[in-house]
């Protein structure tokens, strides 16, 4: 990462949609992908600079008691931190372990039904020759929640299980609802460029649930997603973490700021959201923020009826044993 004097733009981590990359390849120029309905669509312009000034987000990074910018620009993962956080080369994507041989991760990271780009995934700090590599059996598909068709999540099974990392819990509601900052990790593209290494940022709340005026500004959708915004000119998201985690903590933990990063680092924490893409813009440039789509309500449903159709099982947090 560069200083904080010499960052015109920080970027720590990065996903699908910034730094003018289109979503998709059949998309024409000025075209992005509509996970909505799967369609190309003309760009949004929006100021993503609106974000600083929702007042929400304001609030969220008032009541973590963040004390500046400086914090949230995006670091390397320490040995044995956020290990269920896993790369998909194939993508290039991230995904996130839930189940013993269970990844969840965007479904745009697909290319086509079969998904045949996504043959495998490495485990570890970072994308090497040496890494752990799994290869991935068979994918499934988010159905439909209501009007909204693709539902930007897809559940990819392994051939075996990672050797020695545990999986994630899930958040419940009330914590994905309670957070006012979420830790966000991808093996995505930073600032200088890099890509395939796994990193980490800290990054506060703009709206929990979008509603109406959050589609039109920030292109999230409506009630299933979560949007986000660093502090001005800090660490996002871009291209290659798409489908990484977002990972939150008992509401109890949400604030002072430095009680979240404890509750982090004795591992306190679940996912409760996967990366989408960031917030619409003309020039789709990271480090303006970043839509994420909620693992609760339906989308747990779905998870938990697939994990017991494969044999599987995943864990809520607080509901351990149970």
């Amino acid at each position: 990462m560069r200083p904080a004097s010499t960052i015109v733009v920080a970027i720590a981590l990065c996903f699908a949609g910034c730094s003018g990359e289109k979503a998709h390849p059949r998309c024409g120029e000025g075209e992005e992908i509509a996970f909505s309905d799967g369609e190309c669509e003309p760009i949004v312009n929006i100021n993503q600079a609106r974000v600083f000034d929702d007042e929400r987000y304001k609030a969220n990074v008032e009541s973590a008691q963040i004390p500046g910018e400086e914090i949230y620009y995006g670091e390397g993962v320490a040995e044995g931190e956020l290990t269920a956080v896993v790369a998909i080369p194939g993508g290039p994507c991230s995904g996130n372990l839930i189940s013993e041989r269970l990844i969840i991760t965007a479904r745009h990271c697909c290319k086509n039904e079969k998904c045949v780009n996504l043959n495998s995934i490495v485990v570890g700090k970072r994308i090497t020759a040496a890494a752990e590599s799994i290869r991935i059996v068979s994918v499934e598909h988010a159905p439909a929640i209501g009007s909204h068709k693709y539902p930007d999540a897809l559940l990819a099974t392994l051939e075996r299980a990672p050797i020695g990392v545990e999986p994630v819990n899930l958040a419940p509601p009330d914590w994905i609802d309670g957070a006012s900052v979420m830790r966000i990790a991808g093996y995505g593209k930073t600032d200088t460029g890099v890509r395939g290494v796994k990193m980490k940022a800290d990054t506060p709340i703009a709206s929990k649930h979008c509603d109406a005026a959050d589609v039109r500004t920030y292109g999230c959708v409506e009630g299933l997603e979560i949007v986000t915004a660093p502090t001005q000119l800090g660490a996002d998201s871009c291209s290659g973490d798409s489908g990484g985690g977002a990972f939150v903590t008992d509401p109890a933990n949400a604030s002072p700021i430095q009680s979240f990063r404890d509750a982090i680092e004795r591992n306190e924490y679940a996912l409760g959201a996967v990366t989408r893409q960031s917030i619409k813009s003309a020039n789709g440039v990271c480090g303006y923020g970043t839509n994420y789509f909620r693992l609760d309500g339906p989308m747990l449903a779905w998870i938990e009826q697939y994990a017991r159709k494969s044999g599987q099982s995943v864990t809520i947090a607080g509901q351990e044993g149970r």
